[in-house]
């Protein structure tokens, strides 16, 4: 019976993970594949509970701060706000996937423009001590090699 729960409950991880990814069915051919397939799901699983496990740590230390306040109309206020902010790992990355960064260039160098995310996304991101990223971000020009001249190089050796 263990073994029948335990193989329902990897089934729900494996159906939320699908649906947190947004994938649909994939179809892989060899091990190898398939193996790196399910590594990148269950590390995604893992990336969204650990989100939830510190979101819902900082969530329970303001609801015991809130407990602590004796005037009970001002309690029940800051209760009800902290309860509209009750959010599940899913959640929290929904709402960081509405973040976009845009790719520009500027005298021949490229770096990223970071907007500033949504009030909820911030709060989110405090709430779970993640500091905000700069607004720009420079990326590092690497050397490329030019795939045509690699593929004239072999067939010159050939």
């Amino acid at each position: 019976m263990l073994s029948y729960k335990t193989l329902m409950n990897i089934e729900r991880a494996f159906r939320e993970i699908k649906n947190f990814l947004e994938v649909g069915l994939l179809y892989h051919w060899n091990e190898k594949r398939v193996r790196g397939h399910i590594f990148v799901c269950v590390l995604a699983y893992l990336f969204e509970q650990e989100l939830q496990v510190l979101y819902r740590r900082q969530w329970q230390k303001e609801a015991d701060k809130i407990q602590q306040i004796s005037d009970e109309d001002e309690r029940n206020k800051k209760q009800e706000d902290l309860d509209s902010r009750w959010y599940t790992g899913e959640r929290i990355v929904k709402e960081l996937a509405r973040w976009h960064v845009q790719k520009a260039e500027f005298l021949d160098k490229e770096f990223l423009s970071v907007p500033p995310p949504t009030p909820r996304a911030q709060r989110m991101l405090a709430d779970i001590a993640i500091p905000l990223p700069s607004k720009i971000i420079h990326l590092v020009n690497r050397l490329v090699p030019n795939l045509m001249s690699i593929t004239n190089l072999v067939k010159s050796r050939g």
